[in-house]
């Protein structure tokens, strides 16, 4: 009798099956692809393909014209595109499975309205890129706004209305969205200026130093490359408008111009959004004649000595000594000769030094004949002297400004990767009621010891700000001494996604990271400051943190909570990270916690 029932229930349940199947086909409130494979995973594969192609051939006369500048077939542009969407949204739409004579068939399907709901989150995202594009503009971080703007315009392209979507910029301005980022991406490029500022020709080595601008102004982050003979560089990274080209052993000979080509792909950066990565490798990435710029050399060679000069012009008597030094570490730098700069510096000072000219192979760009002198206490902070720094593993290469830190007896007892222009600003314009001018340069030079600290493994500094049993919570990262508990009540938890560690866990953990990669790299923009009340020197710093390694790379937000009560023994009570910003645009910050 068991046997029986079982045997009716079975054919009741491939009946309902069918019944399911044929009713879904009939509907014409859903998209459908069906395929029949004895192995299960080939049969739904197999479906979601006939979905696509079902997908695109109803939408496909809504990219006639994109087709025109990609120079692709109109089905095969079409089911590219939406072929970007089946992992992030079609691989969760609705299935049924019927199994006949040990076959899997398979029918995947779609109702109209999440089929539409698809789309409008791509639009959402579509829109996000352009104003993040904006944003960064506004901030002269053009390779930013370059890249927001590229992927905008490559992820609308596969929209079926790319050509009605509409940005709204403010209650009188509204622009068809394809037409706004064309002139967005055309204007940047036409008024990206780059001429070279300076040049190292040695034997064997030609260095140009270039100079980069966009309307006059110094650009703030921007990705190039540029040709060498017979292929072009690896990327090469400008900080604070400047950039170099380096050509080896005879690649500048007869050379009357640089064909540089600026980045707009960002594929390093796409592994970030998998809806980007995907967009990028279909037609719809189409090339941007503008990015490639050409720079006359031949009247500048003619006018350059051929050396660089380390003599430090114009010293104030009282800085005799400290220039001194510094013009003969610089020159040991460019003769890769450095026996004798350890009289120089403190014990602490030499090892922060050899770190750091083992970061990667430094090259120095120019040598700074009219520094920055800056008294800080009972310190003198010298400012700066830009490199660059290449690495043989490393597909980019990085220009950093390098900070000089010398104690009252004269001698270096630290150096450092400076901060960009506009970050230094941020801070220094600031009221002298909002803290004095030797607490701005303290959380200068904090800031700037943390990006070093990363970039050359100093895992002392990373540490001695926390105490042995300290909670270490990586992803969004909170830290904190045992005294201050009471100061996150206010942190709510639905904000944070964390894993906890120990400090000896997060310190292995750091190791780790340090041992897999050949370099790491820190790029900090849109600063902001808050002070906690007038009467406590208790600081929150907001920034986003651009990440560079040799295995990986992400932009995300760093919150640091940090004491200067005492200024020689500065403290950071809270870093947290997020990946993004939240729903409402804010980040983590100094009115999450309770500061008594």
């Amino acid at each position: 009798m068991k046997i029986y029932l079982l045997h009716i229930f079975l054919l009741l349940s491939i009946f309902v099956t069918a019944q399911k199947f044929k009713e879904i086909k009939s509907n014409p409130d859903y998209i459908w692809g069906e395929a029949t494979n004895k192995y299960l995973d080939k049969a739904d594969i197999a479906a979601l393909n006939m979905l696509v192609s079902q997908i695109s051939s109803r939408i496909k006369s809504n990219f006639t014209y994109a087709i025109v500048e990609s120079g692709s077939d109109l089905k095969e542009y079409s089911e590219l595109v939406i072929n970007t969407y089946s992992d992030i949204y079609l691989q969760n739409t609705k299935r049924l499975i019927e199994k006949k004579k040990n076959k899997y068939t398979v029918l995947r399907f779609i109702d109209r309205t999440s089929l539409n709901k698809m789309f409008e989150n791509r639009k959402d995202k579509i829109l996000d890129y352009a104003r993040l594009g904006i944003l960064a503009e506004k901030d002269l971080r053009i390779g930013d706004a370059i890249r927001y703007y590229y992927w905008s315009i490559s992820l609308l392209k596969s929209h079926p209305d790319f050509n009605t979507i509409k940005i709204r910029l403010d209650a009188n301005n509204e622009f068809t969205l394809i037409t706004f980022l064309q002139n967005k991406l055309n204007e940047i490029f036409n008024n990206i200026n780059i001429n070279i500022v300076d040049a190292i020709i040695n034997k064997d080595q030609t260095t140009y130093m270039l100079e980069f601008k966009y309307s006059g102004q110094k650009v703030q982050n921007l990705d190039y490359t540029y040709w060498i003979g017979n292929s072009f560089s690896n990327l090469y990274s400008v900080k604070d408008g400047l950039g170099a080209v380096e050509y080896f052993h005879g690649q500048a000979k007869d050379l009357s111009k640089i064909q540089l080509k600026i980045e707009f792909f960002y594929s390093d950066r796409s592994n970030l959004d998998p809806e980007v990565k995907a967009i990028l490798e279909t037609p719809a990435a189409v090339k941007i004649k503008q990015a490639e710029k050409s720079i006359d050399i031949k009247n500048f060679n003619d006018s350059v000595s051929g050396s660089i000069s380390t003599k430090i012009q114009n010293v104030d008597p009282n800085n005799e000594m400290i220039f001194s030094a510094i013009s003969n570490i610089n020159q040991c730098i460019i003769n890769k000769d450095f026996d004798l700069v350890n009289q120089y510096f403190s014990e602490t000072g030499a090892k922060y030094f050899n770190k750091l000219i083992q970061y990667g192979n430094a090259t120095l760009l120019s040598n700074n004949t009219s520094p920055q002198v800056i008294r800080v206490g009972s310190y003198t902070m010298v400012r700066s002297f830009p490199m660059l720094f290449c690495f043989s593993n490393g597909k980019k290469k990085f220009v950093e400004d390098i900070i000089y830190i010398f104690d009252e007896n004269g001698k270096i007892v630290n150096v450092n990767f400076g901060l960009n222009e506009s970050t230094i600003n941020s801070i220094l314009n600031k009221s002298e009621q909002f803290a004095d001018i030797d607490e701005k340069y303290f959380l200068i030079n904090l800031l700037e010891t943390y990006k070093t600290a990363y970039s050359v493994e100093n895992l002392y500094f990373i540490k001695k700000f926390f105490s042995d049993d300290a909670l270490i919570i990586v992803g969004t990262a909170l830290k904190y001494k045992e005294t201050i508990d009471y100061m996150y009540k206010n942190l709510e938890t639905q904000n944070v996604r964390y894993t906890k560690f120990t400090k000896a866990e997060y310190l292995r953990h750091l190791e780790r990271v340090f041992n897999t990669n050949e370099y790491i790299n820190l790029q900090f923009e849109e600063c902001t400051i808050k002070r906690s009340s007038r009467n406590n020197k208790i600081f929150g710093i907001q920034l986003a943190q651009n990440y560079y390694s040799t295995n990986y790379s992400d932009k995300g937000y760093l919150f640091l909570m940090i004491d200067l009560n005492d200024l020689n023994n500065p403290v950071i009570y809270v870093r947290t990270w997020q990946p993004e910003k939240n729903p409402d645009g804010s980040i983590i910050g100094l009115e999450n916690f309770s500061i008594n």
